[in-house]
């Protein structure tokens, strides 16, 4: 034992104890469960969080983080509403990126229904999202032995961009009138993700472009 293990060992337990900056890891991850505690059946909407769709359009939790001010974990909030709906995931392998996508595919799934959320899968990986084929909130899954179906869900992306690019020119010109008002307070909106990445080069990116359409 040197000098420096024994004054140490002295010195344990004497004084005021440091401020503990970050919380320990999580032993056992969250579920949806503990995320949006009020899930339940909803005779209108589904399963789904009331208390989530109503903190704001395109936001939902997905993870928990450590704030070091406060030592409080907290969720973690992906906010893909106004110039904040695009986001990119990027890691190397084995990083963790494809649970990270399934999540949030899942935590949106959970907040909105398919009328107002829907996602354009492209898979290039292992095929890590198979299990979401014929989920209501997913319009399409394409791989890379899927030339064809990639080809028609990028015409059909494309699509509506287009169209949503025309309303917003013609709701443009009408201002804020009662109508535009009641369609945006209505949350009549289709978010459109699409999720594609590559195991090869171990980098995964999503983006989501969100819109309000009339009735």
């Amino acid at each position: 034992m040197s000098e420096m293990d024994i004054a140490v060992e002295k010195m344990k337990g004497k004084g005021y104890p440091a401020h503990q900056v970050w919380l320990p890891p999580l032993e056992i991850p969250d579920t949806f469960a503990t995320l949006m505690p009020d899930l339940r059946p909803d005779p209108e909407l589904g399963f789904v969080s009331r208390a989530w769709r109503e903190s704001g359009p395109c936001a939902c939790p997905w993870a928990r983080s450590t704030c070091r001010s406060s030592s409080v974990a907290r969720p973690l909030v992906l906010d893909l509403s106004g110039a904040g709906g695009n986001f990119a995931l990027v890691g190397g392998p084995q990083t963790g990126k494809s649970t990270a996508l399934r999540t949030i595919v899942q935590a949106l799934s959970l907040t909105y229904t398919p009328q107002e959320v829907q996602f354009y899968v492209m898979d290039f990986g292992g095929g890590t999202f198979a299990g979401f084929a014929g989920a209501p909130h997913v319009a399409g899954i394409a791989t890379r032995d899927t030339e064809e179906v990639r080809t028609r869900m990028i015409a059909e992306i494309a699509a509506i961009m287009d169209d949503r690019e025309r309303y917003f020119a013609r709701t443009a010109s009408t201002r804020w009138t009662p109508t535009v008002a009641a369609a945006w307070r209505a949350r009549t909106t289709t978010a459109t993700a699409t999720c594609s990445w590559s195991s090869t080069a171990g980098a995964h990116c999503a983006a989501s472009s969100t819109a309000w359409t009339a009735r």
